[in-house]
């Protein structure tokens, strides 16, 4: 169990940096939910400017006071999403990992976790959750 979830029932992958430089390779192209885990329970450390790739030429960085009051101290899994459309959990951590790693991507979810200063080896793990449907 982890924050209350089992994660024995998940598929794991690698870390989001490995991610990043395989192109999401290693994912499936299926409807998945999936978790981003920090896998440390040392003291978070963040970044003012999450480097995350500027949409439209907008910085969607959030404000540090933000990014402070909303961590929950000792949490491992900090992001929860699923993963449906034609390209799953693939085309979807895809945006989330090039967003991430500076490309300019019509993409802003899981935004504050890239102000981690550790965001490049948080991992993920996902699971089929039957019938998904990405809204």
């Amino acid at each position: 169990m982890l924050d209350g979830i089992n994660i024995e029932e998940f598929e794991w992958a690698r870390t989001l940096a490995e991610l990043h430089k395989e192109k999401c390779s290693t994912l499936p192209k299926h409807h998945r939910m999936y978790l981003v885990l920090r896998m440390t329970s040392d003291e978070p450390s963040f970044k003012t400017v999450s480097g995350t790739g500027l949409y439209k030429q907008k910085d969607p960085s959030y404000p540090m006071k933000t990014i402070t009051s909303n961590w929950v101290d000792g949490a491992s899994i900090i992001y929860i999403g699923k993963a449906g459309g034609e390209s799953g959990i693939h085309g979807r951590v895809r945006l989330l990992v090039n967003f991430g790693f500076g490309k300019a991507v019509a993409h802003r979810g899981e935004c504050a976790l890239w102000h981690l200063e550790d965001s490049s080896i948080l991992r993920l793990c996902w699971k089929a959750c039957g019938n998904l449907q990405a809204r």
